[in-house]
């Protein structure tokens, strides 16, 4: 059976794992790491459906757990370990892949049952583990599993992507999506929904008019909580893309330049995660803070 999901800009990873698979020498831990959309589990899948192609074997030797919507704890990595110790004793026909998707979302027990798995993985089973931001993974999980990481896609497998999905636009439109997305079909995809478009427009027209609307700011805030993980982002490349487009305007403008660093600075320590607070408050802390510095460039 050829395989039905498709990938863009990951040839070489796919033929790397295929290649490793069948000389034998495949190891047991993994960790898919890059930006978020890129296709770190459209090409896993593409891998997966290779090697089996029949869905009814697949369906018995594949585990997916932890999904955005559906965080997995530290008794369902558990169970999970035991129900595939109980399928590896009835079949010794392929091996058994557990993939664990948005491993950065996991809490402190879950990890340390995942660290324990990976160190002593039941037989015949190999560890998937998929993480859109690997610093927020703990080291002693990262020491332990084959790195392989997944790179924003280039702009040719961009417009591959955007021909596929029947999406068409000028030259010019093609380059300032390629930007805004950086590269990300699965990004994309989110920016376009309605959601993704209404949240785009609310962040641009608070921006624009340079002040902060209570009404405006409740609408979004509102709609981004819907998916906070997935939605923030959006927010994020549209503060990104105006603080591109206010240094190009201020060049030469050292000020303006080092204060748009710090703004950039910023929203980089938010999105790394590197401090804990209310997501009302985190977003309310964005704007402010650039509304403040745009105030102070007047």
């Amino acid at each position: 059976m050829a395989p039905s999901t498709k990938i863009f800009g990951h040839e070489e990873k796919l033929n790397f794992l295929l290649k490793s698979y069948k000389t034998g020498c495949f190891p047991h831990g993994w960790l898919f790491y890059g930006r978020k959309g890129i296709g770190k589990y459209s090409s896993l899948m593409n891998f997966l459906q290779t090697i089996f192609g029949d869905k009814k074997i697949s369906s018995q030797n594949i585990f997916k757990i932890n999904s955005e919507d559906n965080l997995a704890f530290v008794d369902e990595i558990r169970n999970l370990i035991s129900q595939i110790n109980l399928t590896n004793s009835n079949s010794s026909l392929n091996k058994t892949f557990v993939v664990i998707d948005n491993s950065e979302l996991l809490n402190f027990n879950s990890l340390n049952a995942l660290l324990k798995t990976i160190e002593e993985p039941p037989i015949d089973t190999v560890i998937i583990v998929i993480s859109h931001n690997i610093k927020k993974l703990p080291k002693t999980i990262i020491s332990r599993c084959i790195k392989l990481k997944f790179n924003d896609l280039k702009f040719e497998d961009f417009k591959k992507f955007l021909k596929i999905c029947n999406y068409e636009c000028t030259s010019e439109k093609t380059n300032e999506i390629y930007e805004i997305c950086n590269g990300s079909p699965g990004f994309f995809k989110t920016l376009n929904s309605k959601s993704g478009k209404l949240i785009w427009d609310l962040t641009s027209e608070i921006l624009l008019k340079k002040s902060l609307n209570v009404n405006n700011f409740e609408s979004l805030y509102n709609e981004v909580s819907k998916n906070y993980n997935l939605y923030f982002q959006i927010i994020i490349n549209c503060f990104y893309g105006f603080i591109k487009k206010k240094s190009v305007e201020n060049f030469n403008n050292s000020e303006v330049i080092e204060k748009n660093f710090t703004i950039f600075n910023n929203i980089k320590t938010l999105v790394e995660g590197n401090i804990n607070i209310d997501k009302k408050k985190e977003l309310h802390y964005l704007f402010s803070e650039y509304l403040n510095l745009c105030s102070a460039n007047d």
